[in-house]
């Protein structure tokens, strides 16, 4: 068609829909869906049932939603990061929620100080977004900068103004937690780490005094985490499952050959018994067989001995995993999550102030439902 990027928009009829897939050529198809209510939720049913309408149609999906929080923001790249079928445009609108347009990294739209008006509330120019960049590096040099936590979609972008990496954060290819570390002549030096896959073994630790045949389901940067945490509690057997067999089998090549990571292509069954622990991304889960979410079947949760789920979702007990789990199992399953596991360690690391765990599990898993 003489352009590169097409943007068409999912709910014109499906003739006019095949009649630009059919004459594109080599153009790309952007499928957008905007919900301007402020009633979607990033981490809802709905919402990921229109990006699989939207992946159906574009070779790229644009999701424009309303934040209500800041925090908002945060859910929102969660769930970006989640959905690796087709690539997402994922942006909150509005000035106070410009964290998302900063934070986004497919084909931001952006506007230019020339114009007499912005396309859309909270449009931020290159400028401005190049100068935000110009700030985080004078804060990382800052001489009372003591750690940082760094969240997606940062977690590779911000490797280069780093003086190294732990190996742990680089067996799995990213790190969340930013460390300063003062030598005996008062040089600073940056390093970073990962406390995510710490979460993971600090929950299932706590649980389960040994940990043979696991699974992991997903296949972002969550599930490296995982993988690496299983693979350090002496777990024989990781079982991987992704909706696309081919985002997990790349995940896999990350990792040496006797982690014996084994691809698993549906959840309906499982080889060989249920996995003692199972870790689960922070996506829309069900234990009913549901096309729009991820469904959570009874012979995963079948361990006759005692078994966890560690659920990466970040929110305050209880989750939508542990209510599902409880209506339905038996006690002998334990549903935890990770979140103020992987938080607590990024503060310890930062300020070796290990007594503050107490503080954390109270807060984060005695907070009213």
């Amino acid at each position: 068609m003489g352009c590169e990027y097409i943007d068409v928009e999912i709910s014109w009829s499906a003739k006019l829909q095949e009649t630009v897939k059919a004459t594109k050529g080599a153009s790309q198809i952007i499928a957008p869906w905007h919900d301007w209510s402020g009633n979607m939720r990033w981490d809802g049913a709905n919402v990921q049932e229109e990006y699989s309408r939207a992946a159906e149609l574009g070779d790229i999906v644009k999701i424009i939603g309303k934040a209500n929080t800041v925090a908002d923001n945060f859910t929102l790249q969660q769930f970006a990061s989640a959905m690796t079928s087709k690539p997402p445009i994922a942006i909150n609108m509005g000035r106070a929620r410009q964290m998302s347009r900063i934070l986004n990294t497919i084909l931001t739209p952006v506007t230019h100080p020339s114009l007499s008006t912005k396309a859309a509330p909270g449009q931020l120019s290159v400028a401005e977004i190049q100068l935000i960049d110009e700030k985080i590096k004078e804060i990382l040099n800052s001489p009372d900068f003591g750690g940082a936590s760094v969240t997606i979609p940062l977690k590779l972008d911000i490797v280069p103004l780093l003086d190294g990496v732990s190996p742990a954060a680089k067996l799995i290819g990213a790190f969340n937690t930013i460390v300063v570390r003062t030598a005996e002549d008062g040089t600073r030096t940056l390093h970073g780490d990962n406390t995510d896959w710490m979460g993971i073994a600090a929950c299932i630790k706590e649980r389960l005094l040994r940990c043979t045949k696991s699974l992991v389901i997903g296949g972002g940067g969550t599930s490296r985490a995982a993988i690496y945490a299983l693979h350090s509690l002496g777990a024989t057997t990781i079982y991987l499952y992704n909706r696309t067999r081919s985002t997990a089998e790349k995940l896999a090549k990350h990792f040496p050959s006797d982690y014996n990571i084994i691809f698993v292509d549906s959840l309906e069954t499982f080889p060989s018994g249920a996995p003692s622990a199972i870790v689960v991304p922070a996506t829309a889960i069900s234990l009913e067989p549901a096309t729009d979410k991820m469904h959570i079947t009874p012979a995963l949760l079948g361990s006759k001995s005692r078994g966890i789920i560690v659920d990466m979702a970040y929110r305050l007990a209880p989750t939508p995993l542990i209510r599902l789990a409880r209506l339905r199992f038996a006690l002998h399953l334990h549903v935890t999550f990770a979140w103020y596991h992987s938080f607590f360690s990024s503060i310890s690391l930062d300020t070796r102030y290990d007594h503050l765990h107490f503080l954390f599990e109270h807060s984060c898993l005695k907070a009213p439902p």
